[in-house]
């Protein structure tokens, strides 16, 4: 008698997980790839650094122009008095640090590979922008100060 032996379809077996230390991901379709995590966080920090640049800036013109009298001057004592300039101070400072964190992922998020990067783009290209005009107001200050 002769015994055939029968091989266990393929399709039966579970897949043999693979020895390596590295986890392998899935592979990605060419046209859907995921968005760049960090690019994204760079983006909304963008977005909420300027909201907050803008309402500081509001903030400290509203409270400014208290210190006008009638007829147009400037109560110099009024305003070495209030105690909120300095909140705002530090509120700006705040946001700068925050787009430097932005600008910081949004280089991550470009550095990244198989990653859509239109967030890491958008966020990298805004919050650098924001960088450098703070950047250049303060060289224009220092121009300003050196010529006094």
């Amino acid at each position: 008698m002769e015994q055939q032996r029968q091989e266990p379809p393929s399709e039966s077996l579970p897949p043999v997980p693979s020895m390596s230390p590295v986890t392998e991901s899935e592979p990605e379709t060419p046209g859907r790839r995921k968005h760049s995590g960090p690019g994204i966080v760079s983006f909304i920090l963008s977005l909420l650094m300027v909201v907050l640049f803008i309402g500081i800036i509001v903030a400290f013109a509203a409270k400014a122009s208290d210190a006008i009298d009638e007829l147009g001057q400037v109560d110099i004592e009024r305003l070495q008095n209030e105690t909120s300039f300095v909140f705002y101070g530090m509120g700006m400072l705040g946001a700068v640090v925050g787009n430097i964190v932005g600008l910081v992922l949004g280089i991550i998020g470009l550095a990244q590979k198989n990653r859509n990067k239109v967030f890491a783009v958008l966020g990298t290209v805004f919050n650098g922008g924001v960088v450098l005009l703070l950047l250049l107001m303060v060289f224009i200050g220092f121009l300003g100060a050196s010529a006094v």
